[in-house]
Formats: C-alpha cells, sequence, structure tokens
C-alpha cells in the first residue's frame, strides 16, 4: 500500500508539471534518473531479499495453471481498453493526448486529465515492481534499468504514436508479448545483452521511421 501511496504522489507532481507545459518525455525521464539515485543512496546499493516473501503468490504463483501474471496483464489490458473506448474519461483522455487545444476549447479539463493519466501510469508501474519482486523474492535498484528502450518499442511495435493520441491500448500489449518473444528468443540463442539491446533499439527507430513515412505519405 505504501508503494502505490509513494506512485500516485509521484505521478500527481509528474502530471502537474507536464500539465504546465513541460515535455512529457524529458520530464518523466528527469524523474526517473532522480529516482534511481534516491533509491540507490536509501538501499545503500543493497539487494534486499524478502524471508519469507508474503507475495511470491502473486507474482510467480499461478491460477488453474496460468502465472498470475499473465492474468493480471491480461485484465489490466481489457479494463485499460474498455476504459479508453467506452467511458467519458477515457476518450477525454485520448483527446487530450491527440490535441491538448482543441480538448482545451471544447471544455475538456485537459490539466487534470494529464494528471491522472500520470497517477494511472505511476500505479501501473508500481504494480510490475511488486510483481517482479514477489516473483524473485527480492529487491534492487538496478532491477530495472534498461527496461526503457524495450517500453518504447513495444509501444511503436503496437502502432502507437510516441506524442500520444492515437492508438489503442491492445496494440501496447501485443507490441509487449513480441518483444518478450524476440527478448526470449535471442537469449535462447545466446545473443549477447549488448546485440539484444541494439537489435531492439534498431527495432524501435525502424518502426517510428515507418509510422513517419505512413503518415507523411497519407497527408
Amino acid at each position: 500500500m505504501l508503494a502505490f501511496a509513494v506512485a500516485i504522489i509521484l505521478g500527481l507532481v509528474q502530471g502537474y508539471l507536464v500539465s504546465r507545459g513541460l515535455n512529457p518525455i524529458v520530464t518523466t525521464l528527469a524523474f526517473g534518473s532522480a529516482l534511481f539515485g534516491s533509491v540507490v543512496m536509501l538501499a545503500d546499493n543493497r539487494t534486499i531479499t524478502l524471508s519469507p516473501n508474503p507475495i511470491a503468490w502473486l507474482g510467480g504463483g499461478t491460477t488453474f495453471g496460468i502465472p498470475n501474471q499473465a492474468i493480471i496483464f491480461v485484465v489490466l489490458l481489457v479494463l485499460g481498453s474498455l476504459f479508453l473506448s467506452r467511458t467519458k474519461l477515457g476518450r477525454q483522455m485520448v483527446l487530450t493526448g491527440a490535441n491538448p487545444k482543441a480538448a482545451n476549447l471544447i471544455g475538456v479539463p485537459t490539466r487534470r486529465i494529464v494528471m491522472i493519466a500520470f497517477v494511472a501510469a505511476a500505479l501501473t508501474a508500481a504494480l510490475v515492481g511488486i510483481l517482479v519482486v514477489g516473483q524473485v523474492s527480492q529487491a534492487k535498484s538496478d532491477m530495472f534499468r534498461g527496461l526503457t528502450i524495450d517500453v518504447v518499442a513495444a509501444i511503436l511495435v503496437g502502432g502507437i504514436a510516441i506524442q500520444g493520441g492515437e492508438g489503442q491500448l491492445w496494440r501496447a500489449g501485443f507490441g509487449a508479448i513480441v518483444l518478450t518473444m524476440l527478448g526470449n528468443i535471442m537469449l535462447l540463442l545466446g545473443i549477447d545483452a549488448g546485440v539484444r539491446d541494439l537489435l531492439k533499439g534498431l527495432l524501435a527507430a525502424a518502426v517510428l521511421l515507418s509510422m513517419r513515412l505512413l503518415k507523411a505519405r497519407g497527408s
């Protein structure tokens, strides 16, 4: 619960800054760097082990033979997709991402929408951290270092515009699955970690370039 509470506070702060005009990508990268440094200092760069692990069932357990993490992934994907497409708040969020000026002109509370979006992102990030800690029974400050390019690549592979307002949530889920499968295949083939990161980066760049060319051709 404390992790979720901290996530809400951090999401609100970032959302407020972005709603006031700061670049969202630069803001999140800056906050990520600051948080990483804070966690390193607080944990003294140690690996914290959970023994016993009270959330092992959540991160590493199964339900009817299906990993709980997979169930949570699908449930969040379905609920998130329905929220964005079937609710007023969800449609306002998509419109705000697509064209904040137009959304503001028609009465959408864009600043509040941006803050809600950042809080939602922070809460899901906290959930991911909890699930991983539950699975491996330990926490370390650098557990998620290098994940940024995976997230960006998954979004782009899913056909979602990096600036927001274009695409669907299930496509991001599809992109994440594709990236995970690709990473597992390269790992099984014994491909070096540096080469894996290089290929992921090239894939993200290729998809971004293709989307830009298709958009230019369509206009």
